[in-house]
């Protein structure tokens, strides 16, 4: 069994379609949808006990609106974090310890004999904007093997 993610996902052209500026988000924030595959994977992500943080440039003076805009389109989340700026977001994480791919909480449980790995633990998703999210599948595991342990 493969621990439980945390999953980092904007609001604006990834959850919801976006609108053009901030003062659309404040007065006409009910204009806004919900992106196809959203509810869905939102639903699913939970179900299998993923974290999910909303990540959003939008500024905390929408903090309100943004979290009742969410949850009456019926958009589950763990955290919002607001006011990161526009540019391209990054995650560093450190690597595992992987057993034939299998996530291992217990090293000294498992077999001395089989190989060890260290794994990649960070990957991206980047989708079209106001597509939606139906294609993204973190349920397959992918995984880029680092070095072996020795």
């Amino acid at each position: 069994m493969t621990a439980p993610s945390t999953i980092f996902i904007d609001i604006d052209g990834t959850i919801l379609k976006q609108l053009p500026s901030l003062y659309d988000i404040a007065i006409n924030h009910k204009e806004q949808y919900v992106l196809p595959g959203v509810i869905e994977k939102f639903e699913h992500w939970k179900n299998c006990g993923h974290c999910i943080v909303i990540t959003t440039s939008r500024p905390e003076s929408l903090r309100k609106i943004t979290e009742e805009q969410l949850s009456s389109l019926g958009i589950i989340f763990d955290q919002i974090l607001f006011g990161l700026p526009h540019g391209e977001r990054v995650v560093v994480n450190n690597s595992k310890n992987s057993y034939y791919g299998e996530y291992c909480s217990n090293p000294e449980l498992e077999d001395p004999l089989i190989e060890k790995y260290y794994y990649q633990t960070a990957r991206a998703f980047t989708v079209k904007k106001d597509a939606g999210i139906t294609d993204v599948n973190i349920d397959e595991p992918v995984f880029s093997f680092i070095q072996k342990i020795e």
